[in-house]
């Protein structure tokens, strides 16, 4: 399906991952799913991916420049946020290190792989009609939908157009002056939310600090009660809770 002139959309009504399916195509394809029974998030955990959600994902040609390309998952979990905020939903904030939130519940989520050198692809979740909380009953204080934040929530096929045109220009805006200016935008937008406390789990234990933001280079900025200023990479943090 050819949604833009730049991009080829591949859609499917069931796959097991569309990150999975995309891996194989060149940059500037994009593969969207009815249904993934195999999606995954961060650190091999499942995604529940059922009828109803936005279920994308994106292959993006990258240099071979990893300091600038590290920042990708943070630069498109902006992305996402501008788009959400397009459609009215004010209140969307990113959650380090690729969450999207309303009212301190998970809208959606990235996934950013990278299976050669030079190309990224990107997996994009977003609740729009779903119910996860059906099939998980830990779920329903923890996520929310488009559709119940919005009064007239876009087809999967007009939102993944709108995922496509923003995907684009923050790519271009990364190949032309990297991600420090999406950064500052970031910031200037509170993209984060207010400040708060936060919990890291390490792979040598559990910290509790304090939220400071994050760096060019996409690693997470924490201070601890005493003031000392502690940075993480993503590889570095298994989990990290809002506390």
């Amino acid at each position: 399906v050819n949604i833009m002139s730049k991009w080829c959309v591949h859609v499917y009504d069931t796959v097991g991952s569309t990150n999975d399916i995309a891996h194989n195509l060149p940059p500037w394809n994009a593969v969207r799913a009815d249904c993934q029974t195999s999606g995954r998030g961060r650190h091999g955990r499942s995604w529940i991916s059922h009828y109803g959600g936005l279920w994308l994902s994106l292959v993006l040609p990258v240099s071979r420049e990893r300091d600038v390309w590290a920042t990708l998952p943070l630069a498109m979990g902006w992305a996402i946020v501008k788009v959400i905020k397009d459609l009215g939903v004010y209140e969307v904030r990113l959650r380090w290190p690729n969450d999207i939130l309303v009212r301190n519940m998970k809208l959606a989520g990235l996934l950013v792989e990278q299976f050669c050198e030079d190309v990224a692809v990107v997996g994009i979740g977003i609740n729009v009609l779903n119910r996860p909380e059906q099939i998980n009953q830990e779920f329903p204080c923890k996520v929310i939908h488009l559709s119940d934040i919005v009064k007239q929530v876009p087809g999967l096929y007009e939102l993944t157009g709108l995922i496509l045109k923003t995907t684009e220009d923050v790519h271009r805006q990364m190949e032309k002056n990297g991600f420090t200016v999406i950064l500052d935008e970031i910031n200037a937008a509170r993209g984060w939310g207010c400040p708060r406390r936060a919990e890291l789990e390490l792979d040598e234990g559990i910290r509790r600090e304090f939220f400071v933001g994050v760096n060019k280079h996409g690693e997470l900025i924490t201070k601890n009660d005493s003031g000392h200023v502690s940075y993480y990479p993503p590889c570095r943090v298994k989990l990290f809770r809002e506390i």
